[in-house]
């Protein structure tokens, strides 16, 4: 569940990187668009655990929007590439197995 949270975070962090490299970057609208998903479907992957392939793939779109768009020289494509790939590797985190419920079990010596 915490992989989620920071995958939340990470939304928040690529949102607030497009705002404030302005609305003339060349990643403005791709950064605004990628914030608030990677934000929305890393909590919705906290309710249905497979909607975490599609951060998956929202971390790939981040790590190769520098190349589509053409702004490798800028300091945003090493922020972008960075996050990327950790929302991937977040995104792909396993989620803590839950504790067994019911009585615990005594185990008797053969």
């Amino acid at each position: 569940m915490a992989a989620r949270w920071i995958n939340a975070l990470f939304g928040i962090w690529v949102l607030a990187s497009g705002l404030l490299a302005g609305p003339h970057a060349p990643s403005f609208p791709d950064h605004l668009v990628l914030g608030i998903a990677i934000f929305l479907v890393a909590f919705l992957a906290m309710a249905i655990p497979g909607a975490r392939w599609f951060n998956a793939a929202l971390g790939a779109w981040l790590v190769l929007s520098p190349f589509v768009f053409g702004y490798l020289d800028r300091p945003m494509a090493l922020n972008d590439i960075a996050v990327g790939i950790l929302v991937v590797a977040f995104a792909f985190s396993a989620p803590p197995r839950p504790a067994p419920r019911g009585p615990p079990t005594r185990h008797q010596p053969a």
